[in-house]
């Protein structure tokens, strides 16, 4: 939530002090979780946008582990039929062009703008 307001309330950048402190403890918090049957898809996108290299293999990871839950016998119908698992799915692809993005040097001020832009909508629980 506070890494949240710092991006795209207060709009400082993902360099600043404050929020590369608050980086890895929220992907420490979302990796005590996901071995739960929980997928918290909405701290990733947050995360994802002001993510270092190094901490983008974690939210790769962390999404990971969250898609192999998609595949456990109490998902019997499959990914494609769980509003969760669609919903990561989403976020994946998301994710995907926002780091292409700023890969290239592209100016990407918040992660829903993006998946407005991609017309993407993500169930954020």
């Amino acid at each position: 939530m506070s890494l949240h307001i710092m991006t795209e309330i207060l709009c400082l950048p993902p360099s600043h002090p404050r929020i590369r402190a608050i980086v890895p403890a929220a992907l420490e918090l979302c990796s005590e979780v996901s071995s739960q049957p929980v997928m918290l898809v909405w701290p990733l996108l947050i995360i994802a946008r002001v993510a270092t290299p190094e901490e983008r293999e974690w939210v790769k990871g962390l999404a990971g582990s969250y898609s192999d839950q998609c595949k456990l016998p109490v998902y019997q119908w499959g990914c494609a039929d769980l509003p969760d698992c669609r919903d990561l799915q989403a976020a994946e692809e998301i994710i995907t062009e926002l780091w292409k993005r700023l890969d290239r040097g592209e100016e990407v001020k918040t992660w829903h703008g993006l998946m407005a832009d991609m017309n993407k909508k993500v169930l954020l629980i």
